[in-house]
């Protein structure tokens, strides 16, 4: 048989193959779900056609250059929810946040706090959402029972520490109300949740105490498997600029969730610090 007429003929062949083995590789990091996989497998699509070009596989090229746009439209709808919480995620980076209105006023924040730190001790869960610039409403479950009043210590230990038609749902404050209570929030999309490490900025270095308070925080969190209630906080802080502030009626702990992120049993005081942060007090006071 003629050598130059069984070269093509293995060229194709490998390409084939190669293209095979892409496509499975593609399927494989789809199913996974993840943001980042979705720009990685742009990156290697576009590479892969670059290099194609260069090295004349013409089959190859060819094929990636008709499916394109196909392509990218795949991406894009198989990735939706991942692309637009990482895109809220960074637009709400806590660095960035400059802005000053009063979503929610310092006093009404201890006073949510301490009926959280309160509802902890009773081992009674709870979830309070701030809403910020995002619409809220739009992105509940149900429809929630409408409140309107002042946001109060008594208010919020009354609807969370009894089996009121209220305690399981969230209640959702802005403009230093209590708008909405019963609450049924949309669940993360996230496979698999990792907490973040929350770090007081400008923080020295801590003594040794301190350090091994931090350690066997770190702990718990690496351990922590998280149920619907911090689900639906992280979930809703994925699709909006809320905050959400979710006790565990299990561990007694309280995290802060913002931008698809759960900072994971905090001490009162790091979390007043953190919500000045996210809310822009800590600006005001410089």
């Amino acid at each position: 048989m003629n050598v130059t007429l069984i070269i093509p003929i293995l060229k194709v062949a490998v390409q084939i193959a190669f293209i095979a083995g892409v496509l499975y590789k593609l399927y494989d990091v789809f199913h996974q779900s993840k943001a980042v996989a979705a720009f990685y497998v742009m990156f290697f699509y576009g590479f892969v056609l670059l290099v194609s070009h260069y090295l004349e596989l013409r089959v190859l090229e060819n094929m990636l250059k008709y499916m394109l746009v196909p392509f990218f439209i795949a991406v894009v709808i198989a990735f939706q929810d991942d692309i637009k919480a990482s895109i809220v995620s960074g637009r709400n980076s806590i660095r960035m946040i400059r802005k000053r209105e009063n979503f929610v006023s310092a006093p009404e924040i201890k006073a949510i706090l301490s009926a959280l730190y309160a509802l902890a001790d009773m081992k009674r869960g709870a979830l309070v959402i701030i809403k910020k610039n995002d619409r809220i409403d739009d992105k509940l479950k149900n429809t929630p029972t409408v409140l309107d009043c002042e946001i109060t210590s008594n208010v919020i230990v009354t609807i969370f520490s009894y089996d009121t038609p209220l305690h399981d749902g969230a209640i959702v404050v802005a403009n230093n109300r209590i708008q909405f209570a019963g609450c049924v929030l949309p669940s993360s999309s996230k496979g698999s949740i990792k907490p973040s490490e929350y770090v007081p900025q400008g923080e020295s270095e801590a003594d040794e105490l301190e350090e091994d308070l931090r350690l066997a925080s770190r702990s718990r969190r690496e351990n922590k498997i998280f149920g619907t209630r911090h689900r639906a906080a992280i979930g809703i802080t994925e699709v909006s600029d809320a905050i959400a502030i979710v006790v565990s009626e299990e561990s007694k702990a309280i995290s802060i969730c913002y931008g698809g992120n759960i900072y994971y049993d905090l001490g009162q005081d790091d979390a007043v610090v953190f919500l000045d942060q996210l809310l822009g007090y800590d600006d005001k006071k410089e």
